[in-house]
């Protein structure tokens, strides 16, 4: 997917958000050289959105780990431990 498709369908996801009354603030989430915006809703919340927008993975972060985790499986790409 290019740049562009991805930024419209973050676009479109940041809506529908909105649009589901969910009140966060935007943040920027970093693994590495790697990052991804980032909102505060639930771990199955965001798997089911990043489906339904295809997207292959999303970072969540715990109150003891950050990870990146494959969308069609929940399976962790990288994760880790924060102290």
């Amino acid at each position: 997917m290019s740049f562009k498709e991805n930024t419209i369908r973050n676009a479109r996801l940041f809506e529908t958000l909105l649009e589901g009354g969910n009140l966060f603030d935007e943040a920027l989430g970093y693994l590495k050289e790697h990052s991804e915006e980032s909102y505060g809703i639930g771990f199955e919340e965001a798997i089911d959105l990043a489906k339904q927008y295809d997207q292959y993975a999303i970072f969540n972060q715990s109150s003891n780990s950050v990870g990146y985790y494959e969308c069609a499986n929940t399976q962790v790409i990288t994760k880790r431990d924060i102290l």
